[in-house]
């Protein structure tokens, strides 16, 4: 069936199949490398599937100025509709008109900011995409926490520093790669939240409410994500069956 589909691709257009093979097939075949033989909750489907995608984003950017060049010209035109739709629909409503005359007047620098974090914005979205497909698909339970690698700690050292740079093009690396970093550290922290949420045995109703209210308020994305990164080294997840001994985590 994969071939059928990617020869009908074939014969609309080569772009469609590059596109196809990148973002199907490939992260798909990843995942399936990545538990093969019985192997559970790996960092290495998560991490490394979005990646394909993201590098081949970034070579078009890099390769054909003129798509980012449209896409940002997108956005500042989406700005533009919403401010005009918000002057015909609400004229009187001044506090919202004021709040968002701010973004009217700073679209050139949010569309350009949008344009630069797009890689980091898709490869988190993707990673998020494996997560929860490794959850669902995998049925990983509670008790098992997303280990990530030690070399991520070096990845946020080196953006964290970009960041503080002149150079405008180092501190787009340093923002690109403090979001992803943070999303993967998100995860792992939404892992603790869970396990934790399922030892407690917290009723669903009120499970839900805490996960929504965690996905839908940035403090509390930021706060999950933190929770991730400080329990790198040491665990802090007790193992039930062992009195007070912390389980090993494999970084």
């Amino acid at each position: 069936m994969s071939w059928i589909a990617i020869a009908g691709a074939a014969t609309v257009s080569f772009h469609a199949t590059a596109v196809f093979l990148i973002s199907a097939i490939l992260p798909a075949l990843i995942i399936m490398l990545c538990h093969k033989g019985g192997r559970r909750y790996s960092w290495k489907a998560v991490i490394l599937n979005p990646l394909p995608v993201t590098a081949f984003i970034a070579a078009v950017f890099i390769l054909m100025p003129e798509i980012p060049a449209k896409f940002e010209m997108s956005v500042i035109e989406l700005i533009e509709r919403t401010f005009a739709a918000m002057n015909t629909a609400n004229p009187e409503n001044l506090n919202m008109k004021d709040v968002f005359l701010l973004y009217f007047e700073q679209r050139y620098e949010i569309a350009s900011l949008t344009v630069s974090l797009s890689p980091a914005f898709i490869y988190s979205s993707l990673a998020l995409v494996v997560y929860v497909t490794e959850k669902i698909f995998y049925k990983i339970p509670s008790e098992e926490i997303l280990s990530l690698p030690d070399f991520l700690l070096l990845i946020v050292i080196l953006s964290g520093l970009c960041m503080t740079l002149t150079f405008m093009n180092l501190r787009t690396v340093g923002m690109n790669g403090i979001i992803i970093t943070g999303t993967l550290y998100f995860m792992r922290g939404f892992d603790i939240v869970r396990y934790y949420m399922n030892r407690w045995r917290i009723v669903l109703f009120v499970r839900t409410a805490i996960y929504l209210t965690i996905l839908i308020q940035f403090f509390f994305i930021a706060a999950v994500a933190v929770l991730g990164f400080f329990s790198i080294y040491k665990n802090p997840i007790k193992d039930g069956n062992s009195g007070n001994a912390e389980k090993s985590v494999k970084l």
